[in-house]
């Protein structure tokens, strides 16, 4: 892990108020460990990560991020409240896989930097993968191509807003598990293999 991001790997802390600017050496602005309970991230303004992820063959970088190995060795009830998160290339905040009770509240996510994943140029504002319990509200999403990417994951998005160029308000898996009451004008297309 670049030592220059802000590591998280205790039960009961908060990082609050800090700016964490990156560059093109840092893969992640605040790493959130698998070990860690009731962590929060709140009120920071965090930008500037460039570096794709070293550790596996993800193409992205990240505002946050979090992660667990296994369902016996994951985050619980993580909070990430309040945040500026931009200029990130390629996601604001990751849950990688088995994630549990994160609560994702009142973030300004905005100007992701598009990379290059199978073919396509794509920037995610949040994104999770085996992620139970997930709550995603009062956030806004500007100029991202998806504003959140949620995985055969169960989670509810409520009083979000959406601006700028958003391509897709949601992505997720069949059967959906996601609860979606946004305020907003979309369609839905499902493909099946």
């Amino acid at each position: 892990i670049d030592q220059r991001a802000a590591v998280i790997d205790a039960t009961d802390a908060t990082l609050d108020g800090f700016e964490i600017e990156g560059d093109e050496t840092m893969y992640a602005g605040v790493v959130v460990t698998p070990s860690s309970v009731n962590a929060t991230v709140s009120n920071n303004k965090i930008h500037g990560m460039m570096l794709s992820n070293p550790s596996n063959d993800s193409p992205l970088a990240y505002g946050i991020l979090t992660w667990g190995p296994s369902n016996d060795n994951m985050p619980v009830g993580s909070n990430f409240i309040g945040n500026e998160i931009y200029e990130i290339a390629g996601s604001g905040i990751s849950l990688g896989d088995n994630t549990y009770n994160t609560t994702i509240s009142g973030n300004n996510i905005h100007d992701i930097i598009s990379v290059n994943i199978a073919g396509q140029e794509l920037s995610i504002g949040i994104q999770a993968n085996l992620s139970t319990s997930l709550t995603i509200s009062g956030n806004t999403f500007t100029n991202t191509a998806i504003a959140s990417n949620l995985l055969a994951s169960t989670a509810s998005l409520s009083n979000n807003s959406y601006n700028g160029i958003v391509g897709s308000y949601l992505t997720t898996t069949v059967p959906n598990l996601i609860n979606f009451t946004d305020s907003v004008d979309y369609w839905v297309a499902t493909s099946t293999v």
